[in-house]
């Protein structure tokens, strides 16, 4: 077993047995410790907020903004760690859903259902609802060492949830599933592979994968924008939109993929916007987003009470 692999077990059963409060709390405190400490991804993380925010957040708007998305990446660790010891009616009675018939409209039609979600909120809280009551296949980002990726695929198949890696394969095993009627998840406003089309996301241009649009025009499986908020604790709220309308263009596959894809963004900003602080997003992510870009942010001697 390696080591990350060692760490993540051990955490995930010390956040199984703790009380929800307890476990919130430690997760806050664990955050605002890398919020203070690690001053390159608090900048980030500020550049960010402030972008979604369109420019208008003063310094004290902003410090505060990014102290809760710190916050919020702790409770999504918190919630995602306990997961694996969690039973099927624990994830039910813990999410709230609106939306939930467009799900059953698509399937019903015999198509499958493509969920599209932005990294927002709880969204192995969401992936693990939709495995409790379909049948899933989502793609997931590799990761190193292979026994930890092999950990979290684990994790996810205990709800349901098939992974199937990023690669030159798992488009055609993604059409396979929805052929079976089955949904796909898929987190979608980042561009994991390297090969994503230049687009806009609040203002400003970012590589964005076409790969989810392109299935849904393939197959013909609704393209269902949502995304998985956390509420109180380690509660959560699931908000899906109605199905995106497939263009049919007459200028090829490609244009008409973009064209939806922009749609697919549009929704992703309107329900980022909703929540701000619970984007997930602590790596690059803009075109133009350069260290020396974003705008420094130092901690407070004393962070925002949680909650805030």
């Amino acid at each position: 077993m390696s080591r990350p692999l060692r760490i993540y077990s051990t955490a995930s059963r010390v956040m199984a047995v703790l009380p929800e409060p307890m476990a919130v709390a430690v997760a806050n405190t664990a955050a605002m410790a890398w919020f203070a400490i690690d001053g390159r991804r608090r900048r980030l993380v500020a550049h960010h907020q402030q972008r979604i925010a369109g420019g208008t957040l003063s310094s004290r708007q902003l410090h505060r903004a990014t102290a809760k998305s710190f916050r919020s990446y702790g409770r999504y660790w918190a919630s995602s760690l306990a997961l694996p010891h969690r039973c099927a009616s624990y994830v039910n009675t813990r999410i709230r859903i609106e939306g939930r018939e467009y799900v059953e409209h698509a399937l019903a039609a015999g198509k499958g259902a493509i969920f599209a979600m932005p990294h927002v909120g709880l969204w192995d809280h969401g992936g693990a609802w939709v495995g409790t009551n379909w049948k899933e296949t989502i793609t997931a980002e590799a990761l190193e060492p292979p026994d930890l990726f092999e950990w979290f695929c684990d994790m996810r198949a205990r709800h349901g949830m098939h992974v199937e890696p990023p690669g030159p394969h798992a488009m055609v095993k993604l059409g396979a599933a929805l052929g079976r009627n089955e949904v796909v998840g898929l987190l979608c406003e980042r561009d994991i592979v390297g090969n994503g089309e230049l687009l806009e996301f609040f203002g400003h241009p970012a590589r964005v994968p076409l790969g989810p649009a392109v299935l849904s025009l393939r197959s013909g499986a609704p393209l269902l924008p949502n995304a998985v908020f956390g509420t109180s604790g380690l509660r959560a709220f699931g908000k899906i939109l109605a199905p995106l309308e497939q263009p049919r263009s007459g200028n090829g596959l490609r244009a008409d993929a973009i064209a939806l894809t922009n749609q697919l963004l549009r929704c992703f900003e309107a329900l980022i916007r909703e929540h701000p602080e619970q984007w997930h997003v602590f790596q690059p992510y803009w075109e133009d987003e350069q260290p020396t870009t974003v705008t420094p942010v130092e901690p407070a001697t004393s962070p925002p009470p949680a909650g805030t």
